[in-house]
């Protein structure tokens, strides 16, 4: 996303931010963006290759 968009997306709320401040927003978003994903599909991996465990 760049800071324009970023701009269009928020309104109002962007009218005080600087591009810096919203580039570094950006680039947060981004971060635990990938955390996210990252974990999830970690998360998919291991319990796909496990066996169920029935009581």
């Amino acid at each position: 996303m760049t800071v324009e968009q970023a701009r269009k997306i928020l309104g109002e709320e962007a009218r005080n931010l600087t591009d810096e401040e919203i580039r570094s927003d950006i680039e947060t978003a981004e971060y635990f963006k990938d955390l996210f994903f990252n974990n999830l599909i970690k998360n998919r991996k291991t319990t796909s290759t496990e066996p169920p465990t029935v009581p």
